[in-house]
């Protein structure tokens, strides 16, 4: 049975490469950009800490822990989310949530504050990533259904880092 396509779709199906497409890019591309930089830096700032509050280095583990199933929390609550919802309003908050948890952890003054405030930071990080992969690629599916398509890139980011974690 073949599906019925108004002619609005057919226009948006057969659009090519445009602004709209672009922006959508840049702003899924920026999101991406504070989801590394923040994983990054809770690795970079654990050896200061260590030494500020006079803790062995194996206390920190859970702060590593809880922020990756802070990630699969948030990645499984938005995508759902995003699909009810719309995908611009979860990467919104999904943003605000991985900001301000993030300037919640410099405040921090124990480890059990940094591991609460690092799994609120990673249901943040975890909100961004379903939506910056799908919303390329529903924004221009026609263009972007092509294997060298630009909107593929984070999702060969997730592919490759998956690979080389097996």
């Amino acid at each position: 049975m073949s599906e019925r396509h108004s002619s609005a779709e057919r226009k948006l199906e057969n659009q090519s490469l445009g602004p709209l497409q672009l922006r959508v890019a840049f702003i899924c591309t920026l999101a991406q950009m504070f989801d590394g930089y923040d994983i990054n830096a809770i690795g970079m700032a654990v050896p200061a800490l260590r030494i500020a509050w006079h803790l062995p280095a194996a206390a920190f583990a859970n702060t590593f822990v809880m922020s990756s199933v802070g990630i699969m929390v948030g990645a499984l609550l938005s995508g759902p989310a995003g699909d009810r919802v719309g995908r611009k309003p979860v990467l919104l908050v999904s943003l605000v949530f991985l900001a301000a948890s993030s300037l919640g952890c410099v405040l921090a003054t124990s480890v059990t504050q940094l591991v609460l405030l690092r799994f609120l930071t990673g249901i943040g990080i975890g909100g961004i990533m379903p939506v910056t992969v799908a919303s390329p690629l529903t924004t221009c599916r026609s263009v972007c259904a092509r294997p060298s398509s630009w909107s593929s890139l984070p999702a060969i980011r997730w592919v490759d880092s998956s690979a080389a974690r097996s």
